[in-house]
């Protein structure tokens, strides 16, 4: 934001000011990418030693994302790139788009920093920027735990799956939350989490050894009720 104002301060070519400003990018890009890398390792080791241990694979430590399964490792760091950079690119357009709009409207360098400022804490408080951590957190939270039940020693060990939402917000999770299914539906089934924006569900290993497990639900995960019902369930699916 400051090197965007000085130079509509500085450059007294008006064509030469707009071009530079309007080619500048977020700084300390590589900096950013390499906390959001951490931030969302820990977020994965954190959900790889929780399912370890719902599995009864106790003793494994997990204290940084190389510690993780080169596997997981990769699609870890993949979807952590990928949301840093949408991150990234988001905001750059953002700025530029309100340089741009403000730069023939006025002759204060002030005006444009206020107007960048404004636009920036904008976005950095947008729900927007909350929904992609969410998101990242679940697709990278649920991503390991598949992991982990797809291993043929582990679902070996599991007798059934339930689906797990402490507070169901849409249509599909409140339809699905609590349902027991089996394993082989397990490796069919297209209403594994996340299913949207801000998904808060996970599925949960009903061990062979569990003493309280619970019943297979009948309808499994398929979707049941009204075709009102199944409607709102299937639009509310956005990933």
């Amino acid at each position: 934001i400051t090197t965007m104002s000085n130079i509509f301060k500085t450059e007294s070519n008006r064509d030469k000011s707009r071009t530079r400003g309007l080619s500048q990018t977020l700084p300390d890009k590589n900096r950013f990418r390499n906390i959001f890398k951490s931030s969302v390792g820990d977020t994965a080791n954190k959900a790889l030693a929780s399912v370890l241990k719902e599995v009864g694979a106790t003793g494994a430590k997990f204290d940084d994302i190389n510690d993780l399964p080169p596997k997981m490792q990769k699609a870890v760091l993949a979807e952590a790139l990928l949301t840093a950079d949408f991150l990234d690119t988001d905001l750059e357009k953002v700025l530029l788009f309100t340089f741009n709009l403000n730069f023939d409207q006025t002759d204060s360098a002030d005006k444009i920093k206020q107007a960048l400022t404004v636009q920036r804490d904008r976005f950095m408080s947008a729900q927007r920027l909350k929904t992609a951590s969410v998101n990242v957190t679940s697709k990278v939270t649920n991503s390991v735990r598949n992991d982990v039940f797809h291993d043929d020693d582990v679902l070996e060990q599991i007798e059934s799956f339930e689906f797990i939402n402490p507070d169901p917000k849409s249509a599909i999770c409140q339809m699905l939350t609590g349902r027991v299914f089996s394993k082989e539906e397990y490796a069919t089934t297209s209403y594994l989490p996340p299913l949207h924006h801000n998904c808060k569900s996970t599925i949960k290993a009903q061990r062979t050894s569990g003493k309280s497990n619970k019943d297979l639900n009948p309808s499994g995960l398929q979707l049941t009720g009204s075709d009102d019902a199944i409607q709102r369930a299937m639009k509310s699916i956005t990933i």
